[in-house]
């Protein structure tokens, strides 16, 4: 069956939670273009609260990689 985009990326971050995810991991495997707008969309649901930590790559650029909860 066909799973909206908000869903894949839904259970991708839960897939990954202790791990989490990054918008160009979610792009390239879940084959969706706006991430920052589909997690905007959870978060703005209320079941999950997203939030994300600053990275920084060997070449510095920075970078959020999203974890995911179930909000209380």
């Amino acid at each position: 069956m066909y799973k909206t985009q908000k869903q894949r990326v839904t259970e991708y971050l839960l897939a990954h939670k202790k791990h989490g995810a990054t918008n160009f991991e979610m792009m390239m495997k879940l084959h969706v273009c706006d991430v920052r707008k589909i997690i905007s969309d959870i978060r703005n649901e209320g079941i999950y609260k997203i939030s994300f930590e600053w990275e920084t790559s060997k070449l510095g650029t920075a970078y959020k990689r999203y974890f995911i909860k179930k909000a209380k």
